[in-house]
């Protein structure tokens, strides 16, 4: 918004009145452009001689997710697996929201992401099978609970 908001201040400055300015930035901007009240205030600003910048806080950090961001978010992860996503977020200038979206969130179109099959019922259902069959989702079994307790031996092992 400093554009128009410059463009205003910079007409005003050069003492053109209200109605001109008003007419100049409906010409420019179109549907775009900044209500009457806005203009107003803004050559009241000038008028005055005080600042006219947009005095609305602004989030500096990037809030849209690109492949570079992804990127460097996956850089950032691969160089130290240790950080949590709100210092994650800090290192790489990127919203919380956002880097918990990439981190959390893969998309199925992306074709990366794996499924950690825990052995639930709820995940043996036909229509989950099926479900997984049709997006081609690449399952990672998880290991049986005998398995972890008692890791297969031979049976050499007990014999004396």
């Amino acid at each position: 918004m400093s554009g128009p908001r410059n463009f205003v201040a910079d007409l005003a400055k050069a003492k053109e009145t209200f109605s001109s300015i008003f007419a100049k930035v409906k010409s420019v901007y179109g549907d775009n452009a900044m209500s009457a009240s806005q203009v107003y205030r803004i050559i009241a600003l000038v008028k005055k001689g005080k600042n006219t910048k947009d005095q609305r806080p602004q989030n500096p950090k990037k809030t849209v997710k690109t492949p570079d961001i992804v990127a460097s978010v996956a850089n950032a992860v691969e160089n130290n697996r240790r950080l949590n996503i709100q210092k994650l977020a800090q290192k790489t200038h990127v919203s919380f929201g956002t880097t918990h979206n990439i981190l959390k969130r893969p998309t199925l179109a992306d074709g990366d992401w794996f499924l950690h099959w825990d052995n639930a019922p709820v995940h043996t259902a036909a229509a989950i099978r099926l479900w997984l069959e049709e997006h081609n989702a690449q399952v990672i079994p998880h290991p049986s609970p005998t398995d972890l307790i008692w890791p297969q031996r031979t049976s050499s092992c007990f014999l004396k």
